[in-house]
Parts: structure tokens; C-alpha cells; sequence
């Protein structure tokens, strides 16, 4: 790894394992390649968020979101080049309900890991408990992946149930649907003081949130952006939400 990437990476960046098997690692930040605008800029856009500190990346074999390609070239590239190791990377690929039940036969020794997505959580602990129950047992999803916002109860309920299970949170949309908690006092006040200063712009108030629900512990979250700068400015000053924490 080369000493500029390393000097991004703080305990925000450390890796995430489910209770269950320390063997699994995603993120706390992960970087998704999703939506229009950065579809055609993928390759370029995983260069910088590897240079950044992302070691989590989202992609998935759909091409009106996504440029899958682009990601596997990248990083390929990023490996080569002693940007990152392989073994430092979480990729997150989204699979059909029924690929991942083909694909569950192959856990843990061909394939480490599966996860659901926008699942209910009646829905998931009825998997879980029918997974243990099964002869041979299934394997119970590493991650759980849901958007974050108020009509989920921000996640809470899951966060209780997931860590108990071996089960990663991993919520996505966390600022298009939560503007408004950009206004909130508690999170102006805690990057205030993690800065030293008073916030003045949207993106420091943005990397605020991030900071506050990394630091809940167990979490894992989708960031994306074109920008350059805002991933620098991720990394450091979710550091500085974590000294003020």
C-alpha cells in the first residue's frame, strides 16, 4: 500500500467482521458506483476512492446502474500498480434472490459470504431461525442491507437484532432521503467542536452524519460522490467526529 493512501485511514476505515466469523470483512464506508453520473466515470471514480482509503466498493451486473466492468478493471489495476492488496478489499456485488440460493450451497468454502438486502425484519429473523433449524443448516446472511431513514426507525430495531446474530447493518441512502437531520443541533455541534470551528458548508454537516452513525458501532454505510476532495475530506474529518466522540 502506498504511504498516501495509508495516511487516510483511521478507525472509520477499519474493517467490520460479523460476531459469528471474524473470517468475513466489509467496511464501514463503502463506496457505491451506482446511479447516472458516475456510471460512465466508474473506473476513474474507484481510482480515486482507492487513493482516498475505500477499501469497500458496491457494483452489481446491472448495467442501467452500473458499470461492473469498470470496477473489476480498477481494481485489478489498483492491486497491480501496490495501490491496495486483495485481501484489504470488500466487494459488494448484488445478485438475484435466486442466485444467492444457488449460490448459498457454496458457503463459506467457494464463496465467503452472502447478505439480503431490503428485507423486513420479521422476514429476516424468520430466515434466520429457519436457517439454523435446516439439515444441513443454511447459511444466516453476513449483512443486511436497508436504506436509513425515519420510516425504518433508522435502523434501530435491526441494529438490536443483527450483532446478536452475527449480522452486519449496512444502510444505504443515508443523505438523499435524511436532509433534514443536516440541520440538527447535536450533529452542528459535534463537528463544530471535532474542527474546532463553527460547520459552514453541507458536505462538513453530510461527513458529520456519517461520523456520528459509523460511530454507533457495528455499522456499515454507502458513500458515493465525484468528487475527489469529498472523499479526502471523509476520511479526515470523520477522524476528527471521532476524537470529538
Amino acid at each position: 500500500m502506498s504511504s498516501s493512501s495509508s495516511t487516510n485511514i483511521s478507525a472509520f476505515s477499519t474493517p467490520l467482521s460479523p460476531s459469528t466469523n471474524s473470517d468475513i470483512k466489509t467496511q464501514k464506508f463503502v463506496y457505491c458506483t451506482a446511479y447516472i453520473g458516475k456510471k460512465e466515470r466508474t473506473a476513474e471514480l474507484v481510482y480515486s476512492a482507492n487513493k482516498a482509503g475505500f477499501r469497500g466498493f458496491d457494483t452489481g451486473a446491472q448495467p442501467m446502474l452500473y458499470d461492473e466492468n469498470g470496477v473489476g478493471e480498477r481494481v485489478r489495476k489498483s492491486i497491480e500498480e501496490g495501490l491496495v492488496k486483495r485481501e484489504e478489499l470488500f466487494m459488494n456485488n448484488i445478485l438475484t434472490l435466486e442466485a444467492c440460493c444457488v449460490l448459498s450451497f457454496y458457503v463459506p468454502t467457494k464463496i465467503r459470504s452472502l447478505g439480503l438486502s431490503n428485507t423486513a425484519l420479521d422476514d429476516l429473523k424468520q430466515l434466520t431461525a429457519s436457517a439454523r433449524v435446516h439439515q444441513p443448516p443454511h447459511p444466516i446472511p453476513s449483512i443486511r442491507q436497508n436504506v436509513f431513514h425515519e420510516t425504518e426507525g433508522y435502523g434501530v430495531y435491526h441494529r438490536e437484532f443483527c450483532p446478536k446474530n452475527g449480522i452486519i447493518s449496512q444502510h444505504l441512502r443515508m443523505l438523499d432521503m435524511n436532509l433534514d437531520l443536516l440541520h440538527n443541533g447535536a450533529i452542528v455541534d459535534v463537528l463544530a467542536l471535532a474542527l474546532e470551528g463553527k460547520v459552514q458548508t453541507g458536505e462538513e454537516k453530510a461527513i458529520a452524519l456519517y461520523g456520528l452513525v459509523i460511530d454507533i458501532g457495528g455499522i456499515s454505510i454507502f458513500y458515493g460522490t465525484t468528487s475527489a476532495g469529498a472523499n479526502e475530506s471523509l476520511f479526515g474529518r470523520t477522524r476528527g467526529v471521532e476524537r470529538a466522540g
